[in-house]
């Protein structure tokens, strides 16, 4: 049963919520199948996903904004609404790449000078890589510096939380990561680089003389209308009242309710859809020239535009993620904490959004199903769904694909569960069922990727995994 809305809700409005709750999708579909459409409610309960909060944004404006389940999964919990506050990962990087150029428009810093000299506490350790080329703003913004550390688990409630320092020198016991430093030379390749962010945190910090927190709750939150959100780790309480607590695969809760994030730049935001959906609506504004402050047209421009290595545009802004061109852009980003994952969408130039959050870190595939509802609804450009042919395959030449497969520290597991293949990428998730598509070729239907078994004739030695654009990933497979 779809939720329900208040009564001051418009008819048409309130049937375009009821249309997203009940029209969650996959992103393949098998050809010939008719197209199955599922409840929200249902949804969660089948990932077991305990609460999820959305925020639509349509026409310039944010339209709705409404949360479903509970802040965990305990019977009497409390439910989700559209202030309850979630970590948003990665999606703290957008914001503090906004913050960052703020530093930039003030005439405080450059995008394309060296950052060490700006550095006074800690310095990026210069190496072979850092002979020739520079770390730079620009570059740490848009994941081209080459610094190490991906990303961060984060702190229990009874681990020691180390200073932001201690972090970028890196090594346990202190930290429970590697120290950051440079590892390819800068601006040559996109590497993912939390790390990188958490050297602009450094930044932010040493060039404004406040604590990374309030000066990004005085300076951007706050100007941004981002009233319920805030980077302060760990949570103080007046917010923790209002928070949901993490999960991980089946439904199990994170001890201690959630971990806290010393490494606030990169992923140590507490926020809501509906809050983050006035940063969508600003980045919108802002590019229709509406939006003076606190970013200017100038730099809100450069968050969304492609960077370069080299003479070639990389799929990266300065804090963003891009897709489409032209009139259909988007700017996104997604995020995963411990317990938690989120997702923001936005159209630069058509006014549409939105953002999605909830407290299970293994509910991707329903945050697939509910973007794909929410484009079906809304008519978004390039999410139509994709129909895959299946071919009949003898079960019983399933029994050669069974095993693990790696890629350095990556590993995917074949299994046979009741006479069907399924994958598992070890993300969380858990396992997928493959459909066969061609000789030694499947798909899943969560995700738009092929599986391809090398030397499937005798016994697979190699799995190459593709994704939409092209982009190739081989994984071995390990001895038995």
């Amino acid at each position: 049963m779809a939720s329900s809305l208040s009564a001051e809700i418009p008819e048409k409005l309130h049937s375009k919520q009821i249309s997203v709750e009940n029209g969650l999708r996959s992103k393949v579909l098998v050809a010939g199948d008719l197209p199955t459409k599922v409840n929200i409610l249902e949804r969660m309960k089948y990932y077991k996903v305990p609460g999820v909060s959305i925020a639509v944004v349509n026409n310039g404006e944010m339209e709705w904004a409404h949360g479903y389940g509970q802040v965990t999964n305990e019977p009497r919990a409390a439910h989700v609404d559209e202030h309850t506050l979630f970590q948003a990962g990665s999606i703290s990087k957008s914001i503090t790449a906004f913050g960052a150029l703020l530093l930039v428009q003030q005439g405080k810093i450059s995008l394309d000078e060296d950052v060490n000299p700006y550095l006074k506490r800690w310095k990026i350790p210069e190496n072979s890589f850092t002979k020739t080329a520079k770390v730079t703003l620009r570059r740490l913004l848009s994941h081209t510096a080459g610094t190490s550390v991906h990303g961060f688990p984060g702190y229990s409630s009874t681990a020691p939380i180390p200073t932001l320092i201690e972090i970028l020198e890196g090594g346990k016991p202190v930290a429970n990561t590697d120290p950051v430093t440079v590892i390819s030379t800068p601006g040559t390749e996109l590497k993912y680089s939390g790390g990188g962010t958490t050297i602009v945190q450094l930044l932010i910090e040493d060039l404004t003389g406040e604590h990374f927190d309030s000066w990004m709750q005085n300076n951007v939150l706050k100007p941004l209308g981002m009233l319920e959100s805030t980077f302060t780790q760990p949570l103080p309480l007046s917010y923790a009242m209002h928070a949901a607590y993490g999960h991980h695969l089946n439904g199990v809760a994170i001890e201690g309710k959630w971990h806290t994030y010393p490494e606030m730049a990169a992923a140590g935001l507490w926020t809501t859809p509906k809050d983050l959906a006035q940063f969508i609506l600003y980045i919108q504004a802002a590019l229709k020239d509406e939006k003076t402050t606190p970013l200017k047209l100038a730099y809100v421009k450069e968050m969304i535009t492609r960077q370069k290595i080299g003479d070639k545009d990389i799929d990266s802004g300065l804090g963003f993620f891009l897709e489409n061109e032209g009139k259909d852009l988007v700017f996104d980003h997604g995020g995963q904490d411990e317990g938690f994952i989120a997702r923001l969408t936005g159209y630069a130039f058509r006014g549409q959004g939105a953002v999605i959050m909830m407290n299970n870190d293994s509910g991707w595939g329903l945050m697939e199903e509910i973007t794909n509802s929410i484009a079906d609804t809304y008519h978004w450009p390039h999410f139509e769904p994709i129909e895959k042919t299946v071919i009949p395959i003898d079960t019983a030449s399933l029994n050669k694909y069974p095993g693990h497969y790696f890629k350095e520290e990556e590993e995917l597991e074949i299994s046979i569960i009741d006479g069907k293949l399924f994958i598992d990428f070890k993300n969380g998730v858990g396992p997928l069922l493959l459909f066969p598509s061609a000789k030694c070729l499947f798909f899943i239907q969560q995700h738009d990727l092929t599986i391809e078994f090398l030397n499937c004739e005798d016994k697979p030695n190699s799995i190459v995994v593709t994704d939409p654009k092209g982009v190739k990933t081989l994984f071995k497979r390990k001895a038995s």
